[in-house]
């Protein structure tokens, strides 16, 4: 599997899951919708911070840094949001922030780190980030708790 093209998947899925919380016009559906959203986003972090980008510290280690840190910023507003009403001004507020935190890392990651790997990483080092990625998606992994704050190692 191509990791880049998984976690673009990964990422569409996402964007469809924001869409889909927006839509929804039942406070419960948009809480439900909201728990998958933030356990694919769980699944989703942990991999990048866990395999991928310490793989990519050495491709450009001031855009993984910036990486991690737009993770650290989305997490404790989603862990706000499960604990909020999907009726109340707060949560669609809290919603909006997050949903263009992980717009704006989506798109830098697409744009900029992703094509740095491509250029960077050689054939078998993408090819075993895809195989990690695949094992990761199976459950091949030691899960973490949900929105706890990753310590990764200094550039």
């Amino acid at each position: 599997m191509d990791v880049l093209e998984g976690l673009m998947t990964q990422h569409r899925v996402a964007e469809h899951f924001f869409k889909e919380i927006l839509a929804a016009r039942a406070p419960e559906a948009k809480e439900r919708l909201l728990r998958e959203l933030v356990d694919k986003l769980d699944e989703h972090m942990d991999f990048e911070e866990t395999i991928f980008y310490p793989a990519l510290e050495a491709v450009d280690s001031s855009l993984v840094e910036h990486n991690y840190d737009e993770h650290q910023q989305a997490k404790p507003i989603l862990s706000a949001l499960l604990g909020m009403k999907g009726g109340s001004p707060e949560f669609m507020d809290h919603l909006t922030r997050v949903r263009s935190l992980i717009e704006t890392h989506v798109r830098k990651e697409e744009d900029e780190l992703f094509p740095a790997c491509k250029t960077h990483l050689d054939t078998a080092a993408l090819e075993h980030l895809g195989i990690e990625f695949e094992s990761w998606g199976k459950g091949q992994h030691q899960t973490r708790s949900p929105h706890r704050d990753h310590h990764h190692p200094s550039p």
